[in-house]
């Protein structure tokens, strides 16, 4: 089991964070480069003595770090701690750029690169090749849509005539004037669909779905422009891009899921006609095929998972950050396929590669919680209870925090029932007085919500005969019946249920989920 030392610590030091960041190869890169300046001059730089010790902490701490900086080099060698940090940050982005170099010429990133060595060789007067540069340049952005490269792109040809005081010289200023006329329209278009994108995805992330009548036909109203565009052409590249993605949070957050789905799938089609793009940016294009995931999900159309699954798997991560993307979309994209086809055990058999991925990858707090927590509901259906108990205790850093709460405070009730199935009645009444402290201190919660109707049933539970334990879990089946239609769609409450059909039938969870599978099939 991952320890709780496996989460990764959060700091705020940048010339840390970058040394942490970098891939084996990337450090791999860096120590040869820094052999071979160290055979030269027969001194290992001070800056990558630095690179070692903050290499080697798992926690970055200041003080630790300049005591044994100042210990390899002595007290003649050591001038100031935040100098040497500049160094070696200031060497290590140098040596990252060297690195991602030959990535970099396949991507629109190239654009940057082109216009910046353009910009060098036009100080330098090498007009022919500043030349050459500007238009490799042009027609790499004009290949991508890349409106906002255009206008320094046009910019710069401005000033390069005038300098190089060309042959029709006043019909090449004309069609620039003109080009950059449509290229402001376009930038213009562009940004507008973005702002509105963006509006859409505030409210998102505050909430799943628009339910009150008066929100959501003032959300049509503000965004109803939306949907005309789609019908005009031909937007620019990138418009189109801004517009899809605008779209599919629209129809999201409406519960639209079919016009959802329909846009998630255009948006794929865009990233797959635009590889400059997704060589500049492979987590977005991560993000967008999970998100196509998410729509196949939403009508339960999980059969498509395996294709998409293979997409992401395919895709060469250029860092750790991307690398840690392609991991947690994978894993959990592949649990919610697993868990919805009813394969618990192949869920369980991703816990070793979720256990080791947590530990190796910077993740969020959010991503950690969903991946542990679809571990634990794994365990707890194939009744592979001591593991299930397990993992909840990795939720203990996370107990004070509000996100994900949910998925925090109800793996402490399937961490009880564990303990009542496992018939551990010491640690059950211990565990029921703690999750009684944390629910009434920490979560506030009222006594007729779902947790707590399933915590005083337990703790009923653990008290008395078997033939009163069938009884009460009859009694909880009424109970659950009659509670309102959101709380039965509330998280947690399907396996509650699952639980006590099983209690009941006297069969397993996994009987009950082939059963419902089977139904799902039938026409």
């Amino acid at each position: 089991m991952a320890s709780k030392q496996s989460i990764p610590t959060k700091t705020s030091d940048p010339v840390y964070d970058l040394v942490h960041s970098m891939s084996r190869m990337e450090k791999r890169y860096f120590n040869i480069n820094t052999q071979s300046i160290k055979n030269n001059r027969g001194k290992t730089p001070d800056y990558y003595i630095l690179f070692e010790i903050l290499d080697k902490m798992k926690i970055y701490d200041k003080v630790k770090a300049e005591q044994k900086l100042l210990q390899k080099l002595g007290k003649e060698g050591f001038s100031n701690f935040t100098v040497k940090k500049v160094e070696l940050y200031d060497v290590l982005m140098k040596s990252l750029r060297n690195y991602t170099f030959k990535q970099t010429k396949k991507s629109a990133d190239y654009i940057k690169v082109l216009i910046r060595d353009a910009n060098f060789l036009f100080k330098r007067g090498l007009f022919k090749d500043t030349e050459r540069h500007l238009k490799e340049a042009r027609k790499l952005a004009e290949k991508c849509g890349d409106t906002l490269s255009l206008i320094e792109i046009n910019r710069f040809e401005r000033k390069y005539i005038l300098t190089t005081r060309s042959k029709n010289m006043e019909k090449k200023l004309s069609a620039i004037h003109e080009e950059s006329i449509f290229l402001f329209k376009n930038l213009k278009e562009e940004d507008e669909i973005r702002k509105d994108y963006e509006l859409i995805v505030s409210k998102r992330l505050k909430i799943n779905r628009l339910t009150n009548e008066k929100e959501i036909k003032e959300f049509r109203l503000n965004f109803s422009h939306l949907t005309k565009l789609e019908k005009i052409q031909p937007l620019s590249n990138l418009s189109k891009r801004y517009l899809d993605n605008a779209l599919s949070e629209y129809h999201y957050l409406l519960g639209e899921n079919e016009s959802y789905l329909q846009k998630r799938l255009a948006i794929l089609d865009w990233w797959e006609d635009n590889e400059i793009w997704r060589n500049q940016s492979p987590h977005f294009y991560i993000v967008a095929l999970s998100n196509l995931l998410t729509g196949y999900g939403r009508l339960n159309l999980y059969d498509e998972y395996l294709y998409i699954l293979k997409k992401i798997e395919k895709i060469k991560p250029n860092n750790q950050y991307e690398e840690a993307m392609r991991f947690h979309r994978l894993m959990i994209n592949r649990q919610v396929y697993f868990l919805n086809k009813g394969l618990i055990d192949e869920v369980c058999n991703l816990s070793y590669a979720i256990e080791k991925g947590i530990k190796n990858h910077k993740l969020n707090e959010g991503v950690q919680i969903v991946l542990i927590f679809n571990v634990i509901v794994a365990f707890f259906v194939s009744k592979k209870y001591k593991e299930c108990i397990k993992w909840v205790k990795l939720y203990d850093p996370f107990k004070k925090m509000e996100i994900a709460k949910i998925q925090i405070q109800f793996a402490q009730i399937l961490k009880l029932i564990a303990f009542y199935e496992l018939e551990d009645l010491d640690e059950l009444e211990k565990h029921i007085k703690l999750t009684e402290r944390y629910f009434d201190h920490q979560v506030g919660l009222s006594r007729h919500a779902l947790d707590n109707i399933i915590l005083r049933t337990i703790k009923r539970m653990g008290k008395i005969t078997p033939k009163e334990q069938t009884k009460i879990i009859t009694e909880l089946r009424v109970t659950l019946d009659a509670l309102p239609l959101k709380t039965k769609r509330r998280f947690g409450f399907d396996e509650i249920d699952l639980w006590v059909n099983s209690k009941i039938r006297r069969t397993t969870i996994i009987q009950l989920l082939q059963e419902r599978n089977k139904m799902k099939e039938k026409p």
